[in-house]
């Protein structure tokens, strides 16, 4: 387990970089924006990232090192997380092994009528 702040934070620092890089949400908001109003403008948008998350990094870094000292809690949060995935686990096969009645297939509305 991690013990040390720094440590927290260069983990947090080396799971970021690969999510900032990777294609999604954010990475098309950057292009937009580059594309829209020019380089400096998706220069801003790219760099918002590195404001927003530094305060929430630090704040998770510092919670979970007073957390990693308290281990009854850390066994609360371990037995509830695992009967939570319990109980989704045995929904799951619930809803995998429902029948649905009166299932009746259709075209779908999108389809061409050939004249």
């Amino acid at each position: 387990m991690i013990d040390s702040l720094l440590g927290i934070l260069s983990a947090g620092l080396l799971y970021e970089v690969p999510s900032g890089i990777a294609p999604g949400p954010v990475l098309v908001l950057i292009i937009s924006e580059t594309l829209g109003h020019g380089i400096r403008a998706g220069t801003k948008v790219a760099c918002i990232p590195l404001l927003t998350d530094a305060p929430v990094v630090l704040a998770s870094a510092f919670l979970f090192t007073q957390i990693s000292k308290m281990d009854i809690l850390l066994g609360v949060i371990s037995l509830v997380g695992s009967v939570f995935l319990l109980y989704l686990g045995t929904k799951n096969i619930r809803i995998a092994n429902a029948e649905i009645p009166y299932y009746i297939t259709r075209k779908p509305h999108f389809y061409l009528k050939s004249s």
